[in-house]
């Protein structure tokens, strides 16, 4: 098979890796010389495991709460106290999530209760150091990374704003004492800031969409790195690196100032009645016409519509926070997406492009429900005239698009070769490749026929 090539590959260099240095493999930075005695401090994740034996006595919950409840909540004490396991554990994170949620639920009656306020604060304290460990875990393996990347360098750390999942800003500064910031986060289905016991497998289609987005322009310079699934990071360069840039929710429809700069002369044209606009498309596609940045965002909308049906994101086109516009002396404003979210699929094939979605796409909805949206959006993916859409979402294939099976097989290489650098297991490797395998074909096809249908359409 052709993804056995890819597995092949990461075992060998796995292999290698691990020959060239047993010693770091065990924590060790030397051998241990004969006739001396090695101090082998525990690390952090092994503080935490006996940290875990210490607080989570399952003894110590019978007494507060009784037998019955405690056997309720159908947790393995035994694994809990077991300070040899991770505390990563899957079964370890599960019992803690179950733990917590119980506790809350006893807050109430025991709100009297010395004994269970104590208890409660240990649990509490117990999840802080566990995030305290997943956190510098991500700003070393970001450091380690970034470090090679960018030789000489210096790296530092701030803190992310808002989001539940886990991660950081690095700020990188090379020799010549440029500055590059990156925002650094866990995969979609990775670890939350919220403690949640929801750690998934890692959905190598993620990975996928941010080299897609960057091979066509769209999204930010991504890179992937960890060390398995729990610890497995996504870096994006920040889109203000090529010039300011502005989150599309910036743009309030209500304020002249905030949409002329990326409406254009649509911001005087367009009204807050999506069925007015229709009406008068004709008046306002002699706008349209006459003014370039007019012109430009109704084509990048297009660009991002299309992008949008092609891949299944949601939570983009109609959310202004995902998505902006880079703004330079040197032309028009460019489009950026920042953030995306997939849709939810029980099989792979959902993912394809069908007749039913171009139904949507020529009904100017489907899922995406541009009847919310501002005038401006609406007017672009769903008031405009069909034969002019058609007409504007051919002219993406023709520029944007432009050698898109290329640019997909390009970016499914940048994903595999980013996996491999991972220790992902042969077993989990064959997995991740063959999902990427898979939705390549997938997307080609889409891309294929969605371009089909637009140029038989009359």
């Amino acid at each position: 098979m052709k993804h056995l090539r890819y597995i092949l590959l990461a075992t060998t260099i796995l292999g290698r890796a691990e020959a060239a240095a047993p010693a770091e493999a065990f924590g060790v930075e030397s051998p241990v010389r004969h006739g001396t005695v090695a101090v082998v401090k525990p690390t952090p994740g092994e503080k935490v495991a006996l940290k875990q034996r210490e607080v989570l006595v399952k003894e110590r919950f019978v007494e507060l709460f009784g037998a019955e409840a405690i056997e309720e909540l159908g947790i393995n004490w035994e694994t809990l106290g077991d300070e040899t396991t991770s505390f990563d554990h899957p079964d370890k994170r599960n019992a803690l999530h179950s733990v917590k949620g119980f506790l809350r639920r006893q807050a109430r009656t025991h709100r009297d209760s010395e004994a269970f306020e104590l208890l409660h604060t240990d649990v509490l304290r117990l999840s802080e150091s566990i995030l305290i460990v997943h956190e510098d875990r991500l700003m070393e393996h970001t450091a380690k990374y970034f470090s090679r990347l960018f030789l000489d360098s210096s790296i530092a750390f701030q803190s992310k704003k808002g989001g539940d999942q886990l991660g950081t800003v690095a700020l990188v500064t090379c020799k010549d004492e440029t500055v590059h910031k990156y925002y650094v986060k866990t995969h979609s289905k990775g670890l939350k800031t919220s403690h949640s016991s929801g750690v998934k497998r890692l959905d190598p289609i993620e990975l996928l969409v941010y080299k897609i987005l960057e091979n066509f322009e769209v999204g930010s310079e991504s890179h992937f790195f960890g060390r398995d699934e729990s610890n497995f990071y996504i870096a994006t360069l920040d889109a203000s690196s090529e010039g300011r840039f502005e989150e599309y929710s910036k743009v309030d429809r209500k304020n002249r100032a905030t949409t002329a700069p990326v409406w254009g002369a649509l911001s005087t044209t367009l009204v807050e009645d999506d069925k007015e606009n229709e009406d008068n498309a004709e008046a306002v596609e002699r706008v349209i016409e006459t003014d370039p940045l007019a012109q430009s965002f109704v084509h990048q909308m297009s660009l991002l519509d299309a992008l949008a049906r092609l891949i299944k994101l949601i939570d983009l086109q109609t959310n202004g926070g995902n998505f902006g516009f880079i703004h330079n002396d040197t032309g028009l404003p460019t489009l950026k997406v920042i953030d995306f979210r997939l849709a939810d699929v029980t099989h792979a094939d959902e993912y394809q492009f069908t007749d039913a979605t171009f139904a949507g796409f020529m009904r100017g909805n489907g899922f995406f429900r541009y009847a919310s949206a501002d005038e401006a959006v609406c007017y672009a993916l769903r008031n405009r005239p069909k034969a002019l859409r058609v007409a504007e979402t051919l002219k993406v294939f023709e520029a944007q698009f432009l050698g898109w099976e290329k640019k997909i097989e390009h970016a499914k290489g940048e994903t595999i070769e980013a996996l491999i650098t991972a220790k992902f297991s042969p077993i989990e490797m064959e997995r991740l490749i063959r999902e990427l395998e898979t939705h390549t074909e997938i997307l080609k096809r889409s891309f294929a026929m969605f371009e089909r249908l637009l140029r038989e359409y009359k």
